[in-house]
């Protein structure tokens, strides 16, 4: 099927406006940008605090499968994603503690000091998100994210 010119523009249009994967990629590169740019002293980005955040919730009680579905990842992403901080001994896998299960992970001491000096620079980006945002449209915004996880994720 060919398409004029026009309507391949008021397609481009309404990608552009109306476009939910579009809208929610372009929030999230400004998002996590605004993350990154200030994590970037402490040598973090954004991907490896959550990764951090989620190796210490779990505290090797997680599986890699949990984690990966924790984040929206898979989890070859996410092993991948783990490679550096294993590297950096900011974290370890550890497969013995699962009792037959897929590996774990386990936040270091290393990993935990980096972490804690992480949080204030992490507090201090959430709370600027939320003033800029706003009390109602912050709340509005997780609500909406979560109800359209859960949806996709069904």
């Amino acid at each position: 099927m060919s398409h004029s010119r026009t309507n391949l523009r008021q397609l481009a249009l309404e990608a552009s406006q109306d476009c939910m994967c579009q809208r929610t990629r372009r929030a999230s590169r400004l998002i996590t940008k605004a993350y990154d740019n200030a994590l970037r002293p402490m040598g973090l980005r954004i991907t490896q605090f959550t990764m951090l955040a989620a190796a210490t919730a779990s505290d090797g009680g997680a599986s890699l499968s949990d984690v990966a579905d924790l984040l929206g990842m898979d989890r070859t992403t996410l092993s991948r994603n783990l490679k550096p901080l294993e590297r950096d001994g900011l974290i370890v896998f550890c497969d013995d503690e699962m009792r037959g299960r897929s590996r774990a992970i386990r936040i270091t001491k290393k990993g935990e000091t980096l972490f804690g000096k992480a949080e204030p620079i992490w507090r201090r980006v959430q709370s600027n998100l939320k003033s800029d945002l706003g009390p109602t449209e912050w709340k509005q915004f997780h609500t909406a994210i979560t109800t359209a996880s859960k949806s996709i994720s069904s």
